[in-house]
This record gives C-alpha cells, structure tokens and sequence, in this order.
C-alpha cells in the first residue's frame, strides 16, 4: 500500500529528497507586494523586492529582484516588502468582529474567522468565514500561500473591513 508520500512523488509534486523551495515561492509576488504598498501597509520585512537601475543600459531601464534585507545594494532605486507568509498571517486579524455583510437580514454578532485550507489539488484556499457568510475567500489556483494571503489582506482592506493602522499596530506586537 503506497504512503502518501510515495503518491506525491509518484505524481511528481513534491520531492522529498532535497527540500528547496525557490524565495519567490516562499514571498508575496512582485505585483501583490506593490499593491499592499501602495495601501499604506508599513514596508518592514525580511525580504525586499528591488528595483535595480541597469549600469548598462542607456534608457535607465531596471529591472526588479528579490534580496534578503540585509543585502540591499547601493544601486536599488527602490524597494518593495516581499511579505512572507509569517509576516502575513501576522498582519491579518484571526477573528474579525462586529462585521456584518449587507446581505444579513438582521443585525447580529457574528464574527469572521480566518481559515486557511486546500482544495483538493494543490493550490491553497483562504477565506474569512461567519457563520451564514464569508467576508472572502479565494479559491485561486496559486500554489504559493504568501500571493493567496496578501490578496486576502488587500481585499479586507480596500473593503474598509479593515483599516491599515490595525494591520500596521499588528505588525508591531510581532
């Protein structure tokens, strides 16, 4: 009887040999790091995405990589938070009270509760759920947990369900 793992490895998803997964499978995206930028959520992480300025370029093109924070060169022109899915979990509230979707009939408390799952391929699923509601979820085929989170955060906060001074007094109570 194959165990599990000689499933995913006969399916060619995972390999348990030697365990490397790439950084930007470990961080938010490029494009989902500059979205929560541009909301106003404080850029302190352990991992930057960098915008580079080309040396030999004579357009002054650039080019974006990811870099620890320890390493950022003299030449970024600028630099994005690459959130990890720490850092995420650890800006977005576990339980979100007193909001109430406009689709309830009658006034109730009724929290949010963040949940976090598969499907029943790979990718992950997150959802904020009340009991008869959710707040959102996402059931994206995006295999790297940090974008399904940072979307998640984005959502909440363009929403107003939550307000970027709580998501940055989070990150400050690390």
């Amino acid at each position: 009887m194959p165990t599990w793992i000689d499933r995913f490895q006969y399916h060619g998803l995972y390999d348990f040999g030697e365990v490397v997964i790439p950084l930007d499978k470990q961080v938010a995206s490029l494009e989902w790091s500059k979205k929560l930028k541009a909301l106003g959520v404080r850029q302190e992480s352990a991992f930057y995405w960098l915008e580079i300025e080309d040396d030999e370029s004579a357009c002054g093109a650039s080019d974006w990589e990811l870099s620890a924070n320890c390493l950022i060169p003299e030449r970024a022109v600028d630099k994005v938070s690459a959130f990890t899915v720490a850092e995420l979990l650890n800006r977005i509230p576990k339980i979100i009270e007193g909001h109430e979707p406009e689709r309830r009939s009658k006034p109730s408390y009724n929290p949010s509760y963040l949940h976090i799952f598969t499907d029943h391929c790979i990718a992950w699923c997150v959802a904020h759920r009340g009991i008869d509601y959710d707040i959102y979820s996402d059931n994206s085929d995006d295999e790297n947990l940090a974008n399904v989170l940072a979307k998640m955060l984005i959502h909440l906060i363009e929403k107003g369900i939550v307000k970027v001074e709580g998501v940055n007094a989070r990150a400050e109570q690390k």
